[in-house]
């Protein structure tokens, strides 16, 4: 679709869910992994979809996770970045 309204966001594996999304009229669908099916029913429904990998979309919740809690309790928090090739 030329014009993005409604965005899904999903951390980790969430092609589980994708056919959710296309219920719901979602023109973009952003997660972690990409399956061959997922590739091609995107392609027959028109849906935009965007695989970040596990790992780059699971950091993004963790990390603002840390902040919410620094917001709310006095704590430290360091995020130790170790990627992980799996």
């Amino acid at each position: 679709k030329e014009k993005i309204k409604n965005i899904s966001v999903v951390s980790g594996g969430a092609s589980s869910i994708l056919y959710e999304a296309i219920k719901k009229k979602t023109d973009l669908f952003i997660t972690g992994e990409l399956t061959e099916y997922t590739q091609e029913l995107c392609r027959e429904t028109g849906l935009n979809y965007i695989a970040l990998g596990h790992y780059s979309s699971e950091k993004l919740g963790v990390q603002n996770l840390s902040r919410e809690i620094q917001k709310n309790f006095e704590c430290e928090i360091e995020f130790i970045d170790i990627k992980n090739d799996f």
